[in-house]
């Protein structure tokens, strides 16, 4: 490309970055740089030394040393070599305005052997096609830098990390220091930049995210250690800003984006990338919200609709649920400002939470919200941390039926409502008062075509002389009403208005905890008002209610709640997150076993298969009753927290999580440098097949018998096959490899024509690769009866040699019928956790069997 570009979009008595000038070739190594750029969107500046410049690609996601991870990188202007050395920031107005770092330096080569590197590799630019190794501080090993040929965009690229010792799926993103000073990009100074943020991890913008939940308490309270709010009457909704645009959903999934659009708008006019939680409410001229304006608001845009923010997740590359609370808030209130119609920042008032409840009596509003000022945001969970305070009563209820009217009414009488109850829907009271007319016909509609012939209440009401409809429980509606009678009965219900963000099955009688929720003091600490009280007109704040769950699974004893059990995982079969429980609940007592004080690496995919996904192996803030061990980590010098299985809850948990597949380590934390089994990992590329892998695993199997060595195949429940042998935690994970390494150097002897044990994958095209680095500490592969992550649901699932034959396929085994081979064969694994080999006595045999 030449400079030419690159100067004419620069004046460079307005900015400090260097006019540059092609250098000529010096023979001497060459040189990469990769710069950390927040401008209008954080990015990472990939740039290698040729032809006198440096060739450079905008890294949107930056690089990785994972390589799973594909990240598209877009081909820009040659930079000057004198470029590599910039560091700073480049003033509004200019082009690329922004904060920069040198994030990695260092030296590079073409991967191939050539007495002419800088040729081979301008060769390779043309062709669309890079291979380098890398030498810098923090990036090493191969990379390489494709272009997309069928792409619109001609510039598009993918920059790959290859598999070679220094892959890895730790997040090298968070090494966010300039390796030339040490400094932060917020360290440089502002630039419409957040202070505080580099202190978190930098993490792509999450996720779909599961809300922070509150449990319902009895009374108010003071305390200067908690902040209280507004308790909103509206819809929880999460909005995400990136550069791929903006998403508005509910805590169901419901998108919001479209029917809110004011919102859309308001949250894509902000200046910053962000992951918000908080409430969308119509209010009236006085601030006072209504739900049923809410519900009408299409029809009859009246209210003023607002998103009354009181969270932020996440904000331009930084993770900032484990920052307390009061910390995000200030972030949150920088961010949202005080100006905006429509978005509107969540006050609050710390510690006098007895009086603003009195306030909301008052007005008449739902009640308030107490958070713990030093909580960090934990996803999907209920706890004593955020609590809510009602000022009278409302409930949730599932429409099981309705009468024909009387009197003046018209359409409909009464609705017949319920809560489930360990399953079952329960009648719990019936009311016609509320509804609009207006609502009447419409809702007598939608209810037609839901009827059904029985009651799908498990204690159907008492017959009445008016004719009653049942319908089939899928809408969900919210009522007010006076007490709970002794029979578990609403008192004088009275319709409020759908709920077309909720779930039916998880609606239940919502009772409240009556434990005390702190220590309350005296003093109080100021409030962030200087009178103590939240403008209702002007700074409304958030209801924060339950995210939805299916409860294909009820399990009350679990210590936790499992949610949006109705989330589709699994789309080409409709298998939901609540079918991948009810797997894991029946297939518990076989998997268990093989993941007891074991940690466990998840493999996050909360969006179901689909979702690329997010690895985690540090929890940090996991909750107090899960099992948990620190370990020490060279790559992040300190322990990292890991998640410990062998108990149903914990299993549970990590399905909770989002996790399909579960991946444990091969040792137990009584005994972390001894894994109690070996593993060969036949993972077939390119143009091998299934009928492949089992020729190459019997093969295997045979070199285990000559050896005497037993050996347990199953189903990788991808494409591969794995093999274990027991070890009995007798040796350590050097001398498992080695002795892996062995027997996978006579397999490839045997089978040379499929077989690879060469890790680099441009290296062993349309081969079997010989994974024996799989024994290595912390490296973690599916466990037995683990789901895998396809379109299929496949199962994880130990064979018998007997089995693996021609006629085997990867999806024989899925998590509908697993459970059915399971109860005839048992586990057919169970040696892989007995005594285990001695392999002293196994090498003496091989020297005996191979030498004359």
């Amino acid at each position: 490309m030449g400079l030419r570009t690159y100067k004419h979009k620069r004046t460079f008595t307005n900015t400090p970055e260097p006019a540059g000038k092609k250098q000529p070739a010096t023979g001497k190594k060459l040189r990469f740089v990769v710069q950390e750029h927040h401008a209008s969107r954080l990015h990472y500046d990939f740039r290698l030394e040729m032809d006198g410049v440096l060739k450079s690609w905008a890294v949107p996601k930056g690089p990785s040393m994972n390589p799973h991870d594909h990240h598209l990188a877009v081909h820009v202007e040659d930079h000057p070599y004198e470029y590599r050395n910039f560091e700073g920031i480049i003033p509004e107005g200019n082009y690329g305005a922004g904060n920069v770092i040198i994030w990695d330096e260092g030296t590079y080569a073409p991967r191939a052997e050539t007495k002419t590197p800088e040729k081979t590799l301008l060769q390779e630019l043309k062709d669309g096609h890079i291979t380098f190794i890398l030498r810098g501080k923090k990036l090493q090993g191969e990379f390489a830098l494709i272009k997309l040929q069928k792409s619109k965009d001609q510039d598009a690229w993918l920059l790959i990390k290859k598999g070679d010792d220094y892959a890895s799926s730790a997040n090298i993103l968070a090494q966010d220091t300039s390796v030339k000073s040490g400094k932060t990009v917020d360290d440089l100074g502002a630039h419409g930049k957040l202070p505080g943020l580099t202190k978190f991890p930098a993490v792509r913008q999450p996720w779909i995210v599961h809300p922070m939940l509150c449990t319902l308490v009895d009374k108010p309270f003071n305390d200067p250690a908690w902040l209280f709010e507004i308790k909103w009457d509206g819809y929880r909704a999460i909005a995400s800003r990136s550069k791929h645009g903006v998403q508005v959903y509910s805590r169901n999934g419901t998108d919001f984006t479209q029917k809110f659009a004011p919102i859309t708008e308001a949250v894509h006019s902000l200046k910053h990338d962000v992951t918000l939680d908080g409430e969308i409410v119509a209010v009236d001229q006085h601030g006072i919200p209504h739900f049923e304006g809410l519900q009408n608001w299409q029809r009859d845009p009246s209210g003023h609709l607002q998103y009354c923010v009181f969270d932020i997740l996440w904000c331009d590359g930084r993770d900032m649920r484990t920052m307390p609370l009061v910390e995000r808030k200030k972030v949150l209130r920088e961010i949202i400002g005080i100006k905006d119609p429509v978005l509107r920042y969540s006050d609050d008032v710390v510690g006098n939470g007895t009086g603003l409840f009195e306030q909301m009596q008052a007005k008449g509003l739902e009640g308030i919200v107490a958070k713990r000022a030093d909580s960090t945001y934990q996803e999907a969970q209920r706890g004593q941390d955020w609590l809510k305070i009602k000022t009278h009563l409302r409930q949730e209820v599932v429409i099981g039926g309705f009468t024909e009217p009387r009197g003046s009414r018209t359409y409909l009488g009464s609705l017949l409502v319920g809560v489930y109850e360990k399953g079952q829907l329960k009648y719990v009271g019936h009311s016609g008062g509320g509804i609009a007319d207006a609502q009447r016909k419409a809702l007598r509609e939608k209810l037609n075509k839901l009827e059904r012939k029985i009651s799908p209440f498990s204690n159907t009401p008492e017959p009445s002389d008016t004719q009653v409809h049942w319908v089939k429980p899928e809408m969900v509606c919210e009522m007010d009403f006076s007490e709970w009678t002794s029979e578990g009965l609403m008192r004088q219900p009275k319709y409020v208005g759908m709920r077309i963000d909720k779930q039916p099955q998880e609606v239940r009688h919502e009772q409240p905890d009556t434990r005390a929720p702190h220590q309350a003091t005296a003093g109080l600490a100021p409030s962030h008002n200087k009178n103590g009280k939240v403008g209702v007109s002007t700074q409304p704040a958030a209801q924060t209610q339950s995210t939805p769950t299916h409860n294909f699974i009820q399990n009350d004893s679990l210590p936790f709640e499992l949610t949006h059990q109705t989330k589709i995982f699994f789309p080409r079969h409709k298998y939901t997150k609540g079918d991948l429980v009810k797997y894991y609940e029946n297939a518990a007592s076989y998997i268990l076993p093989y993941l007891k004080d074991r940690p466990l690496s998840l493999l996050r995919q909360p969006g179901g298969v689909n979702d690329h996904g997010f690895f985690q192996k540090n929890m940090p803030h996991a909750p107090a009753w899960l099992p948990t061990a620190d370990i020490y980590s060279d790559t992040h010098q300190g322990n990292m927290h890991w998640i410990v299985g062998g108990t149903l809850e914990t299993l549970l948990y990590a399905v909770q999580l989002g996790s399909i597949e579960i991946n444990p380590w091969s040792s137990r934390i009584t005994h972390l440098d001894n894994p109690d089994w070996a593993v060969i990992d036949l993972d077939p590329e390119g143009t091998i097949t299934f009928k492949d892998v089992i020729a190459v695993a019997r093969t295997v199997k045979q070199v285990c018998e000559e050896w005497h060595v037993p050996s347990y195949p199953k189903t990788s429940g991808k494409t591969g096959i794995h093999i274990f042998i027991p070890m009995g935690a007798r040796y350590t994970y050097e001398q498992v490899k080695d002795f892996a390494h062995l027997m996978v150097l006579e397999v490839h002897r045997r089978q040379p024509n499929l077989t690879s044990v060469e890790r680099m994958p441009g290296k062993r095209p349309n081969r079997i690769y010989l994974d024996f680095l799989q024994n290595r500490q912390g490296q973690t592969l599916a466990a037995p009866y683990s789901v895998r992550p396809t379109p299929d649901a496949t199962v994880s699932m130990p064979l018998h040699w007997d089995e693996v034959i021609p006629s085997l396929k990867p999806t024989d085994f899925t998590i509908e019928n697993a459970m059915r081979r399971v109860s005839r064969s048992g586990d057919l694994w169970a040696p892989v956790l007995g005594k285990g080999v001695n392999l002293r006595s196994t090498l003496a045999h091989i020297k005996n069997v191979t030498e004359p």
